[in-house]
């Protein structure tokens, strides 16, 4: 997906810690989010998702997109936890 659009994240912008943190969500109260990655239209060095800037809630940028993502529950780990809700006095919601 490198290259297309630059992916705006749900990620908050801020300064960086001096401690290594795995997967920074940044700061609760900061205005800006985060987007990664470079588009079609930047420089090379840009298009990876090691790439991180800032937007503002209210800018437009048409270069900008965002990926719409969900988890896939299958099935089997649906009726366990159907089961599991009705072993402990809860209401059936599913097949």
């Amino acid at each position: 997906m490198h290259g297309n659009v630059m992916e705006w994240v749900q990620d908050r912008y801020g300064d960086s810690t001096a401690n290594p943190v795995t997967d920074p969500i940044g700061p609760a109260a900061a205005a800006h989010r985060v987007f990664r990655g470079g588009c079609w239209s930047d420089s090379a060095w840009l298009v990876r998702a090691a790439y991180r800037h800032c937007i503002g809630p209210s800018d437009c940028v048409g270069s900008l997109g965002f990926r719409c993502a969900s988890q896939d529950v299958s099935q089997e780990a649906e009726r366990k936890a159907s089961r599991r809700c009705l072993a402990e006095g809860g209401e059936r919601s599913g097949p």
